[in-house]
């Protein structure tokens, strides 16, 4: 080992005299490491595709880690790199030292000398093999020193062919077989031999021996390793067409990381013009047409490759002679003019040196390459056309005389548009083509505006000067541009193309008119229609020739009002104008406006276009090249002056708003001088913050109306110039004070005292809002204790009802419309008396002695007794008037006035003390009369309030008991669906598990082998078709890995994805689950309100399948959160991809340019033209992400390593599942195993079937019994609801009678009273007729007297009258409410009230004129209907609904023949609460036009509990809509039955569950009974003692109801009884215990029959008299691929036959009633006992089916009961199941014995596919069977992993071809063999 120890130096000791040391000490040394570990990394890099113009300067043009290659001078940056170039021509060459590809092989096993390490070489192509040895240590540890020195290891190689022995082989480079290494590394170090394979040979061995005796101690460190060895085929290959540069580097400079690299090369060749001169950018002399091939920066000729090019880019769809070449020529002319650089050189003014490395959006592309040229492409006439933003002339010239209307609009740019700094991204070339920003500004900006930013990229730009020309022209355009114009021009504007310039003249604008139409000309002169003034001279006309160029003329003449212009040089023929053309004048001061054109689109109206251009200022342009000064145009005469307007000043006032009516109005004023302002104001309240109004004003003052009292307003006001500048804004805000004053005191209040009564009269203030007048009064004169006693809408009011001789005091106020009151008449009150009535007579008879004496006889005798008898007598009258209202008022009357006039005639002596005495009579009979009045009418109310307090009380004790009834009956069903639904899952899942674990366990192994073998073929295949390709893409790295946002799967449904904006009409998904669009364009609309970040997910992948030829015409469309409607603006074209020949394609939109957007919310494609029911595009999946990096190298050495871990993990995990599932036994018999999975499976399904049959058996039992007390329960009910009825009936007619009795008997007794005292009274004016004489003028005064009795009774009339309306109202509305009931009955778990409108809109809000409710001669129910007429109207309900239930809205409706929607939109029904819930659609198209109805209903889950709006909402143009019976109803418990119907054998293990909730039920069922009848009864008695027999009708129907509901009860229980016979049943009333109630029948009878098969009803047929056939029909919808068993039970009776046996059947029919499947009913398989009858069908397709059922009878009867239509897909996929278990156990053991032969080759192979297809065959598309037996995604799946992109090792790449072709030979073999 001496050469690994060190040299020392002597130790130089100096001095003397000193002892000799005693002894010394050294320190161990450590020999340098003699070897390092030494790699050549070879790189394969694709470029692109060829031909390209090369590396630029060769060596001097590669970039290792940023750092060329090779120097200037010529000396390199690295050594041992080596490198090659393929420019990608057709017929390259092979690079040399890419001509192989290595397979690497994990091997990694120590080396020892009793364990030689033996490797099998997998491919039998392999030429060469290279084995890695793995040194962890290479050094030895001398004792005695410590020194660390090398040390040497030696072994050879050996090599074994086919069935050989092993002989010893040299390594390449090596002198002999054995091989000895002498190094020294303290760390791992690797070395690689290289060992020749002879050919022919096969099935290679390579052996490593080692030579050396093991090191086993702790001085000695060399052992040695076989870490891995690489498979190599020489296949050299040549890439054709591929841009290539080939490294090799050496891994010593570089370490463990892969470098990076860059190229700058020139691109891809591509045509330019012949005459072009590329080494001067010049073009020479004219060009021929004609192209030739260079590269090019020129972005004119890049873009003019990519439209035209059929391979990369456009040219299958765009030819060249679609686009004008001499446009583009000259576009491609001015990009190549060199401008300065900005550092004292020249360059081109436009340049594009860039990269496309991926498939892009091509709209988006093109766009971005004009985008460098400031162009811009569109398509129009057929062409592509290509405009530039550089120096043209204009071509059309636009006045107020030539456009619509005179009229020029301008929309100025927004003040945060108009930048001052643009900073502009780049790749600068002296930075190592580094991303640089370059900061440009414009100082004039930077003054007016401040710094204000902007950003942009300017695309494939490498220079500073041309990114800093880009920031000039974004800002000088923002600045000088600022102007976008409209307006609407005629056909001469047609030949307008988007990109040229034209002329402005607006005379508004301008300030005055320099433009018109031409009246004359000759060839020196023009005529102008207006005169003109031209101060200065030097000023030019233009006009337009003949051929539409514009001309231009020098003016001779000055001064004003110039009608004529002449010039000096004539007009040629061809420059003469058209007649009346249109003309411009330019002034030395006033230019007209240059604009470019942006966009043009057809008028409204035939013949005119409108236009839209923005201003050009054609200085920017020498401005931004050669810096030049920017020169405004003067385009104006106008002062440009203004001023910020100040001092704003808000006052409020009021206005007649209409008749009546005052409204305020505020009043803005303030100070300035401008020639426009701009006023906006908005309500700011807390809370009420409305949106801003704006109004353009020319004066300093505005007005704004319609302002709200109280209201807080915010205002904005600033000014205009007339060139668009606006100032500051400033701002107020205002308080409205509400400054609409009360109204005046009303004056001049008089107060008269009368008779018991005091009239008032006033003068009302001058108020134009005058509402009313209130009118105070108070027994004390003060204010403060006055009541308010009236509200007067006239001048004048009597205040009656007083005493007499009473004082009051009054006062008066006005008030307005708007409830403001105003100040009272006076502080005092005005005051009035009443006047008794002796006041009447007084000294009128008392003036006399006999007046005296006549006075105490009175008092005395007649004033008592008198008076009462009169009072008596006027009664008895009036009582007999009320009863017999017309009759006998008129014999009443009759018989006052006989007594009269008798008194009449008896009245001798004193008629002045007969009148006393009259006058007496009738006040007091007056009085008794309004008394007796007031009585009767007490009695009324009180017999009005009975009837409603009982109608009331009894209607909710109804509602109580319906109530009570549903919901008890609701939780039972609920119970019973929630055991059947459970049972039902278990037993199901169970059984699938069972089955599922027991078939996958056994068949895992065997469907592996089968499926492996079956696709080996077309894998292998597939694989080499496609390994160039492969290779490529691996190489070039352009794999990608999807990270998904949204993905779409449409497995069961659309998942919101519809065919129409509205939501109308979702798309349809097939039967295995494929999304397809029933329209011609194949539109999809994603759903509404996504959230997909535009910056962050950009990709749009989806899995597409093509049937047919649709045609394809592809866009995609998008809508942000805060953007409405499809707009053009936001789409791409897709090109339409490539498909495999299944017709299915992945297609993916890369870079989706919708980053405007923000956060993208909807979107939608339209992808055919024409498609139909043959031709069509069907959809597995879309998806929204983005792409995330391929793997590197590391990711292919850890699957590499991986796969060998995979083979020996497999084989282990497969022993292991063989013994879990079978245990010790190999038998194939399920007997004879008696451990494992399976033995375990059998014992608890043996136990559990045996307690399932015990457990059954006693639920069977407990169901009959509780069957039997639930029907018991239920039929005491109903005796004891029909005992109640009869009670009651009972209890209402003896109130009834007795209430009658009571009243004639208080009549009689009143009448009888009243003749008594009449008979008195008689006798007394019989004394008075024999005292007082006989005088004439009495007649008159008792002729007065009886006029007013008779006005007094007629008074009373009136008021019966009114009472009996009042009774008869009263009666319709308990009719009303009768009707609601009855109508209420159809529906009774209803959530809405007055459903039917019985009530008119009760309970319903929000109608209007549009809709009423009428009587309808054919309603659906009830007498009333709502109609909607033409207009907008909706009527709302609100109801409360509970989050996760299901609820049914739904109505029944019709329409007129001439009803039209309006607003498709507002034309349904709604549920919504804040936001829309849930919509159906209303088409009045699909509704009946006569008297039928048809119901539209839907369902809806609930998202939230709380309350929400129900809504009809109807929107006509013509016609009417007629609605009745709406209905919203919670159906989560109905659907929930109807969706467990296929649960057969459920029911029987969870009915003891359900016991004691039936029997709670029973008893709270009977408790509720008890609770309404003890409460009707007292209720009853309290209530009804004083109704009158109005109510008796009333009651009864009440009853009946009550009777009614609980014989309906009767039947749903009979019928649900029947229903739970046949669990699952899709057929409505299956056992008729409803009638035909769902069925449609013709011949057949409804019977009762004393032996039902279930319930009570059954259906008989018998021969009928027209010699027909019986039929009855019920439709049901049925799924595609489920099977349905569909049968009933019949018998007959003995005299039974069969008349036509082809129709005595049960029959499965098509809507169109066309047969499917027959189920014959023989007499020979019929009894007189019940017989089941029955059959099964499989549809092919899901539709709606008839089942018939039909008897053809020639005598007897046939009788059927408890029909059926069940699914049994689970019941029959059970038995298969169960079928294929004792199949597959058989057939296990012979399948274990082949998986045993070949599970080394087949399991790697398996391996080998599903783990390599997730690395490297991104693009194949096969599938691979695994254990689990279910089928892996294609490789073009969403999820699947992206390419690795290994660049740098391409011959992983290739070594898998020789892989694969060594597996398909050797499976192939063990087929043959096996």
């Amino acid at each position: 080992m001496d050469q690994f120890k060190k040299k020392r130096l002597p130790l130089l000791i100096a001095g003397a005299g000193g002892k000799k040391s005693s002894g010394s000490s050294r320190t161990p040394v450590e020999a340098d490491d003699t070897v390092n570990s030494r790699a050549m990394a070879s790189i394969l890099d694709l470029l692109g595709e060829g031909v390209v113009g090369g590396l630029i300067n060769g060596a001097k043009s590669i970039f290792i880690d940023g750092v060329a290659l090779e120097n200037e001078d010529g000396s390199f940056n690295y050594s041992g790199v080596t490198w090659d170039f393929r420019d990608g021509s057709q017929d390259q060459s092979p690079m040399p030292g890419f001509d192989f590809v290595e397979t690497p092989k994990a091997v990694n096993t120590q080396l020892k000398t009793t364990n030689a390490v033996t490797v099998a070489i997998d491919n039998d192509d392999a030429d060469r093999v290279r084995v890695i040895m793995k040194f962890p240590s290479l050094r030895s540890i001398d004792k005695k020193t410590g020194d660390t020195n090398g040390t040497s290891v030696q072994f050879k190689f050996q090599l074994a062919n086919g069935n050989g022995s092993f002989y010893d082989v040299i390594a390449t480079g090596e002198s002999s077989s054995d091989v000895t290494l002498t190094a020294k590394k303290t760390g791992v170090y690797y070395r690689s031999y290289e060992i020749q394979l002879p050919k022919p040979g096969r099935a290679y061995k390579v052996r490593v021996l080692r030579l050396s005796a093991d090191s086993n101690d702790q001085y000695l460190f060399n052992d040695t390793w076989v870490d891995s060895i690489g498979e190599i085929v020489d296949t050299p290959m040549n890439y054709p067409n591929s841009v290539l540069v080939g490294l090799k580097v050496n891994s010593e400079q570089f370490g463990s990381s892969m470098p990076s690299r860059s190229y700058l090369i020139r691109g891809l060749k591509i045509r330019v013009p012949s005459n072009y001169d590329e080494n001067t950018n010049t073009y020479n002399g004219v060009w021929d047409g004609t192209f030739k091939l260079l590269s090019s920066s020129n972005p004119a000729w890049i873009l003019f490759d990519l439209l035209t090019n059929a391979r990369y880019g456009l040219g299958k769809f765009v030819s060249e002679s679609m686009i004008d070449l001499g446009q583009l020529y000259q576009i491609g002319r001015y990009c190549d003019e060199e401008v300065d650089d900005g550092f004292g050189g020249k360059e081109k003014r436009f340049a594009i040196n860039t990269q496309i490395t991926s498939r892009q959006d091509a709209y988006r592309l093109i766009q971005d390459i004009a985008g460098a040229f400031r162009g811009m492409v569109f398509w129009a006439g057929g062409m592509v056309n290509i405009m530039q933003d550089s120096p043209s002339d204009p071509v059309m010239l636009f006045t107020n005389a030539n456009v619509k209307d005179g009229l020029f609009t301008y929309k100025g740019s927004a003040r945060k548009d108009r930048p001052s700094v643009a900073l502009i991204t780049y790749n600068n070339k002296q930075d190592g083509y580094k991303q640089n920003v370059e900061y440009v500004e414009d100082q004039e900006a930077m003054a007016r505006y401040g710094e204000r930013k902007t950003e942009a990229v300017a695309f494939g730009c490498t220079s500073r000067g041309q990114a800093h020309r880009v920031g000039l022209w974004l800002l000088y355009t923002a600045r000088m541009e600022s102007d976008m114009i409209t307006f609407t021009a005629g056909l001469d504007a047609s030949f307008l193309m988007p990109g040229e310039t034209v002329l402005i003249q607006n005379k508004y604008r301008a300030g005055k008119r320099n433009s018109g139409r031409i009246v004359s000309f000759t060839k020196n002169s023009i005529t102008l229609d207006a005169p003109v003034s031209l101060k200065k001279s030097g000023s030019f006309i233009r006009i337009i020739n003949q051929e539409g160029k514009i001309v231009e003329r020098d003016i001779n003449e000055t001064g004003d009002n110039i009608t004529k212009v002449t010039f000096k040089t004539a007009l040629a023929t061809a420059d003469q104008p058209v007649a009346n053309g249109v003309w411009t004048i330019t002034e030395p001061d006033l230019v007209p406006m240059r604009a470019r054109v942006v966009a043009i689109a057809q008028g409204e109206t035939p013949g005119s276009f409108d236009i839209t251009v923005v201003q050009n200022n054609a200085s920017k342009y020498q401005a931004i090249d050669n810096g030049a000064t920017l020169v405004p145009e003067n385009t104006t005469v106008l002062d440009p002056t203004y001023s910020k307007p100040s001092n704003l000043v808000i006052s409020e006032g009021t206005y007649l708003s209409s008749p009546g009516n005052l409204s305020v109005k505020l009043m803005l004023a303030w100070e300035g001088k401008s020639p426009e302002y701009w006023v906006s104001w908005r309500r700011s309240d807390e809370g009420n913050v409305s949106n801003w109004q704006s109004a353009r004003a020319t004066e300093e003052q505005y007005e704004i109306v319609n302002v709200a009292e109280n209201g807080r307003y915010d205002f904005q006001l600033y000014s205009v110039s007339f060139g668009g500048k606006k100032s500051e804004i400033i701002t107020a805000v205002y308080q409205v004070k509400g400054t609409m004053t009360p109204p005046g005191a009303p004056t001049s209040l008089t107060a008269v005292g009368d008779y018991r009564n005091v009239v008032l009269n006033w003068v009302n203030p001058d108020s134009v809002d005058l509402a009313q007048i209130n009118v105070y009064a108070s027994k004390t004169n003060k204010l403060d204790t006055a009541t308010l006693i009236a509200q007067a809408a006239t001048t004048t009011f009597t205040h009656a009802g007083l005493g007499d001789n009473e004082t009051w005091y009054y006062w008066i106020r006005a008030v307005n419309k708007r409830g403001m009151v105003g100040q009272p008449n006076s502080n005092l009150g005005t005051e009035a008396t009443t006047r008794d009535v002796l006041s009447f007579l007084k000294d009128k008879i008392t003036s006399s002695e006999l007046g005296k004496e006549l006075l105490d006889e009175i008092d005395s005798k007649a004033t008592q007794e008198a008076v009462d008898n009169a009072i008596g007598e006027v009664q008895n009258s009036v009582n007999e008037s009320i009863q017999q209202v017309e009759n006998d008022l008129a014999q009443t009357s009759s018989e006052i006035k006989a007594q009269v006039d008798s008194v009449n005639q008896s009245l001798k002596e004193d008629i002045d003390t007969v009148n006393q005495t009259i006058v007496d009579n009738i006040d007091t009979v007056n009085q008794t009369i309004n008394t007796n009045i007031s009585n009767v009418n007490s009695q009324i109310e009180a017999a009005k309030q009975s009837i409603k307090d009982g109608d009331a009380a009894l209607s909710q004790e109804i509602k109580n008991a319906q109530s009570s009834l549903t919901t008890s009956l609701s939780q039972t069903s609920k119970d019973l669906t929630a055991a059947i639904q459970k049972e039902t899952n278990d037993r199901i899942a169970d059984v699938n598990d069972a089955a599922k674990q027991a078939a996958d366990q056994l068949l895992s192994a065997k469907n592996e082998l089968k499926t492996s073998i079956d696709s080996l073929s077309e894998v292998v295949t597939s694989g080499d078709e496609n390994l160039a390709r492969q290779i490529s893409q691996i190489a070039a790295g352009t794999g990608e890995q999807f990270d998904s946002l949204k993905i779409w799967y449409f497995d069961q449904d659309a998942e919101g994805w519809t065919e129409d904006d509205n939501g109308y009409t979702p798309m349809s998904v097939t039967s295995d689950g494929w999304l397809k669009a029933n329209n011609p364009t194949s539109t999809c609309r994603s759903p509404n309100g996504l959230t997909i970040d535009a910056h962050a997910y950009r990709f749009i992948k989806m899995r597409i399948k093509k049937v047919g030829n649709p045609t394809w015409n592809a866009k995609m469309f998008w809508i942000g959160a805060d953007e409405t409607g499809w707009n053009a603006g936001r789409s791409v074209v897709i090109n339409e991809p490539e498909y495999d020949d299944k017709g299915i394609a992945i297609l993916t939109l890369h870079d989706l340019e919708w980053r405007d957007s923000t956060t993208i919310r909807r979107f939608r494609f339209d992808f055919t033209s024409g498609q139909d029911a043959d031709n069509y595009l069907l959809f597995d999946w879309i998806a929204v992400g983005r792409p995330t990096p391929g793997a590197g190298m590391a990711a292919l050495q850890e699957e590499q390593q991986a796969r060998a871990n995979a083979d020996t993990a497999e084989a282990q995990a497969r022993s292991t599942l063989a013994a879990q599932i079978r245990g010790s036994s190999e038998s194939g018999n399920l007997d004879d195993i008696r451990s494992g999975l399976i033995y375990q499976e059998k014992n608890a399904r043996i136990t559990a079937d045996a307690a399932e049959a015990s457990a059954r058996e006693s639920l069977q039992t407990e169901f009959n019994r509780n069957k039997a007390s639930v029907a018991e329960e239920l039929h005491t009910l109903s005796t004891e609801q029909a005992s109640q009825a009869s009670k009651i009936t009972g209890l209402q007619t003896s109130l009834g009678q007795k209430a009658d009795a009571s009243a004639v008997q208080t009549i009689s007794q009143k009448v009888e009273e009243q003749g008594n005292t009449l008979k008195s009274q008689g006798a007394a004016l019989s004394t008075l007729d024999n005292r007082v004489g006989s005088v004439e003028s009495g007649v008159s005064a008792n002729s007065k007297a009886i006029t007013g009795l008779q006005s007094t009774v007629t008074q009373q009339d009136k008021t019966l009258s009114s009472q009996s309306e009042s009774i008869t109202t009263l009666n319709n509305s308990l009719s009303d409410i009768q009707s609601d009931t009855d109508t209420a009955k159809s529906n009774p778990s209803n959530l809405l009230v007055n459903a039917s409108f019985e009530r008119d809109l009760a309970g319903w809000s929000a109608g209007n004129s549009v809709s009423s409710v009428i009587k309808a001669s054919a309603p659906h129910s009830g007498s009333k209907i709502l109609v909607c007429a033409a207009g907008t109207v909706q009527i709302t309900q609100s109801v409360s609904v509970v989050e996760g239930r299901i609820y049914k809205l739904s109505s029944f409706v019709r329409c007129t023949t001439d009803a039209v929607i309006s607003s498709p939109g507002n034309n349904k029904l709604r549920i919504g609460a804040a936001t829309l819930l849930k919509e159906i659609p209303i088409r009045p198209e699909n509704l009946p036009k006569d008297e039928t109805w048809k119901e539209v209903s839907d369902t809806w889950k609930a998202t939230l509990t709380g309350k929400v709006d129900v809504s009809i909402m109807s929107s006509l143009k013509t016609g009417s809509q007629y609605f009745d019976d709406v209905g919203f109803v919670d159906v989560t418990d109905a659907l929930a039955i109807e969706a467990n119907a296929s649960a057969t054998n459920a029911l029987t293990s969870r009915v003891s569950s359900v016991e004691g909730t039936i029997t709670s039920q029973g008893q709270q069922i009977t408790s509720m009974q008890n609770s309404i009848k003890n409460k009707a009864d007292a209720s009853a008695v309290t209530n009804l003692t004083n109704r009158v027999t109005a109510a008796e009708n009333q009651i009864s129907s009440q009853s009946q109801s009550i009777t009614s509901l609980s014989n309906s009860l009767d039947n749903a229980n009979a019928d649900a009884d029947a229903s739970k016979a046949i669990i699952g049943n899709m057929l409505k009333n299956n056992s008729f215990e409803r009638g035909f109630e769902g069925w449609e029948y013709v011949g057949w009878t409804l019977l009762e029959a004393q032996t039902p098969k279930s319930g009570k009803y059954i259906i008989q047929a018998g021969k009928l008299a027209s010699g027909g056939d019986s039929g009855c029909n019920q439709t049901v919808e049925l799924q595609a691929g489920k099977t349905y068993r569909i049968g009933a039970w019949v018998r007959k009776s003995a005299d039974f036959a069969i008349n036509n046996a082809g129709n005595n059947k049960i029959s499965l029919r098509n809507a169109d009633l066309t047969p499917l499947k027959d189920i014959s009913i023989t007499g020979a398989g019929l009894s007189t006992n019940w017989a089941l009858i029955s059959g099964e069908y499989t549809p092919a397709k899901t539709a709606s089916v008839v089942v018939s059922l039909r008897a053809s009878v020639a005598s007897g009867y046939m009788y059927l009961d408890d029909v059926f239509c069940v699914d049994v897909s689970n019941e029959k996929a059970i038995d298969a199941t169960s079928n294929a278990l004792s199949t597959l156990n058989s057939t296990v053991t012979q399948q274990g014995k082949d998986i045993t032969s070949n599970s080394n080759s087949i399991t790697s192979l398996s391996n080998q596919m599903v783990n390599g297809r997730q690395n490297m065959w991104v693009r194949s598309v096969y599938s691979v069977q695994l254990a689990n037996n279910t089928t892996e995604p294609t490789f073009s799946d969403i999820n699947g992993k992206a390419p690795i992109s290994i660049d740098e090792v391409p011959d992983a790449a290739k070594t898998g071809l020789c892989e694969r072709r060594q597996l398909r030979d050797r499976a192939l073999q063990s087929l043959r063999e096996g």
